[in-house]
């Protein structure tokens, strides 16, 4: 896992979120005794951090997948289709649920991807958490919208 990132986004984010901004003005301003400046630290990182853990917990996929989607984007598998942005979401969640929750399972990138003309293809593999046997070969045809945006994907069950 590479560090760099997430030290990136939370700089970003002390020194541009308005409750950092705050949280400094109250300590500079409001607070002179060391009791009430540790006390007022404590409960700021207690709330923060409980905040931060269920919007990452209740969002997060939500809001990557209009990141990485158009709205009205279509996933299309052999045997069901997702549509728009919540049909998207429901066949990520039900996947989850499926196969890496209940089964234990990774997906991983497996030969790296290849893209042209609006379009990529990505091979994954999947396999126990644990290490083991792949269980599962596939490749995405991704077509993509003026964006750069997902506007249908394919996916295909190799092995």
């Amino acid at each position: 896992m590479h560090l760099l990132p997430f030290v990136y986004l939370g700089a970003k984010h002390m020194m541009t979120g308005y409750d950092h901004i705050l949280f400094l003005l109250g300590v500079v301003f409001f607070l002179y005794r060391l009791n009430h400046v540790a006390l007022y630290v404590s409960l700021f990182a207690l709330g923060h951090s409980t905040t931060m853990l269920l919007g990452v917990y209740f969002n997060a996929r939500r809001r990557r997948i209009r990141e990485l989607w158009v709205e009205d984007a279509q996933h299309l598998a052999r045997t069901l289709e997702a549509v728009g942005h919540d049909g998207i979401e429901a066949r990520v969640a039900n996947a989850y649920e499926k196969w890496v929750k209940e089964k234990g399972c990774v997906f991983r990138l497996r030969d790296g991807v290849d893209g042209h003309h609006g379009t990529i293809k990505l091979r994954w593999e999947m396999l126990p958490a644990g290490g083991g046997d792949v269980i599962s070969i596939g490749f995405d045809f991704l077509v993509l919208a003026a964006d750069g945006r997902i506007k249908t994907g394919y996916p295909f069950i190799e092995a």
